[in-house]
């Protein structure tokens, strides 16, 4: 665990008795199912509640009113819970339904794993967070420090709402090429299923990954191993997804990459073949990409010593 990391300080661990979980202000009503934008309440949390419907840790909502002095016990209870800063610890906060509350009854305690979150929420470090609302979002259900809470804490926002999950991409499309079209995505593949990946590093080989082609298509949930054809006088440039361009030098047969889509070794002429195979070759080189069984990894070589690539092409979103 992160708390564990912290040299001098003892982790929350123990299974102790829970309280009375008192009734929130708002009556039991004040719940929420734990999505983004509908929180569950210090309440719920306090009680071990958990979504099992949800597909990522619940939401929480409430204020900050203090830390638990795990130098004193490993226990949340009245001797180790401070409501006052500065806090001593930055691996945990205790939250309330009220801003002003001093129970430690009433209060939930929550772990601030190592990382941007603890940074952020810890009172060690901003006293200023004191009687602060927040929603967070972590793991419920589980005691931390003896008593129901939250662990593992991923996320935070100033707000009453949570983050709103981003919406899952279109799953990405490649079909049988025939041509090449400036400005399009497309990926390589020889030997039937050896897709050639991105060049990683500032040089080096296009190492591959298995794949299935059905009916002359190629799906991934995200495509990543993609390459942008721009013709350009004489040829054309080939891009990587991070935007770099595949260029070739010297007497290496391996890419060299760079961001400048001018500099010298950056063109490559496109043929296709009849056999549905594409002649990529550099135009400063006279190298031709070629996929290498021996060595698993596409290169480009003036002799003819592997298989040639098939293209795919991304097909364009409606």
């Amino acid at each position: 665990m992160a708390v564990m990391a912290v040299t001098g300080l003892s982790a929350c661990t123990g299974d102790y008795a829970q309280p009375p979980v008192p009734v929130p202000p708002g009556g039991i009503e004040s719940i929420g199912t734990g999505e983004w934008d509908d929180p569950m309440s210090v309440y719920q949390a306090s009680l071990g509640a958990v979504n099992e419907n949800l597909d990522e840790d619940p939401w929480v909502s409430g204020y900050i009113v203090g830390w638990i002095d795990v130098d004193v016990t490993n226990v949340m209870n009245e001797l180790s819970t401070r409501f006052t800063v500065p806090a001593t610890v930055a691996t945990n906060m205790v939250m309330a339904a009220t801003p002003d509350e001093t129970d430690w009854s009433k209060c939930i305690s929550v772990q601030l794993p190592s990382g941007p979150v603890r940074n952020a929420l810890n009172l060690h470090d901003h006293p200023e967070n004191l009687h602060a609302f927040v929603t967070i979002q972590g793991t419920t259900g589980s005691k931390y420090c003896s008593v129901y809470g939250v662990r593992s804490v991923s996320a935070y926002t100033w707000e009453k709402v949570g983050i709103e999950p981003a919406k899952p991409l279109p799953p990405a499309v490649f079909r049988k090429a025939s041509s090449v079209v400036s400005g399009r995505n497309y990926v390589m593949v020889a030997s039937g299923n050896k897709l050639a990946t991105p060049v990683q590093g500032t040089y080096g080989w296009m190492y591959t990954e298995d794949v299935t082609p059905v009916d002359d298509e190629l799906s991934f949930k995200s495509a990543s191993s993609f390459f942008t054809f721009t013709a350009a006088e004489g040829g054309f440039t080939i891009a990587q997804p991070d935007g770099r361009y595949l260029y070739m030098t010297g007497t290496y047969n391996s890419f060299n990459l760079t961001d400048n889509a001018g500099e010298a070794g950056t063109l490559f002429t496109v043929t296709p073949n009849a056999d549905g195979t594409f002649s990529i070759e550099n135009v400063e080189m006279k190298k031709t990409i070629q996929y290498d069984p021996q060595y698993g990894s596409f290169g480009a070589y003036s002799d003819s010593r592997g298989v040639l690539p098939v293209l795919y092409e991304e097909v364009q979103s409606e």
